[in-house]
């Protein structure tokens, strides 16, 4: 339940640190309608869940899509935290992007989600009858996988590529910051990958790898008003 777990985190914290809690953030996933929100089987509007929270717990609640809050996060207290422009991808159950520029993250008109997350690597997994709970787990390495694994990589860095020759033909930035639901060495292979197909471009792994959603979440009080979806 949301309110109980807002109530839960908020009666966790020392009574004086308490009153210095700036507010609320909520971080959407893409699948979830903008328009609305589902609690205890009904359809709310999630302006009016919104609503409902600040008057409960009588603090300003922020509501932003979650790709975008994990980029926010990791403007803020990650390793883009000194860049202007640069290209966020989050690697989590799918590939999602959004660009950054002097500062502002921009979103755009579409969803730009992609099949090569994890979901795509449980699916061959599943077709070769291997387990695949280990990918769920924030396990920090995961075992040999084979060649599912192998393959997908291969898949998710031709992504990556692509994604990122076509946004230069039209916007000029020098790095990218790969934040990822899966282990940090994942990341860093595939950093190293799009360094090596593109020489003018530094390929980052995130700093904030535990929760960079909520992390991004957690900072919307202070943020939100400077991004732009």
């Amino acid at each position: 339940d949301l309110f109980g777990a807002i109530g839960q985190a908020m009666t966790s914290l020392p009574v004086e640190a308490r009153s210095r809690v700036a507010g609320i953030g909520l971080a959407v996933p893409d699948d979830v309608d903008t328009m609305a929100a589902t609690r205890n089987g009904s359809s709310t509007s999630l302006k009016a869940l919104q609503a409902e929270i600040e008057e409960q717990i009588k603090l300003p609640v922020f509501v932003q899509n979650d790709i975008t809050a994990a980029a926010g996060g990791e403007s803020m207290f990650g390793v883009a935290k000194p860049l202007n422009d640069y290209l966020f991808f989050y690697l989590g159950a799918r590939l999602q992007s959004r660009l950054i520029l002097n500062h502002q993250i921009y979103k755009g008109n579409s969803s730009a989600s992609f099949d090569h997350g994890l979901m795509r690597l449980e699916s061959e997994l599943a077709m070769r009858g291997r387990p695949s709970e280990i990918i769920w787990s924030s396990s920090p390495e995961w075992p040999d996988l084979g060649e599912a694994y192998s393959a997908w990589l291969g898949e998710c860095s031709d992504r990556l590529k692509a994604s990122i020759s076509a946004l230069t033909q039209f916007v000029e930035f020098r790095t990218v910051v790969l934040s990822s639901y899966a282990p940090q060495k994942i990341a860093e292979a595939l950093c190293d990958d799009i360094g090596r197909e593109f020489p003018g471009i530094e390929a980052l792994p995130a700093r904030v790898t535990i929760s960079p959603k909520a992390v991004g979440a957690a900072s919307l009080p202070f943020s939100s008003r400077f991004m732009i979806q």
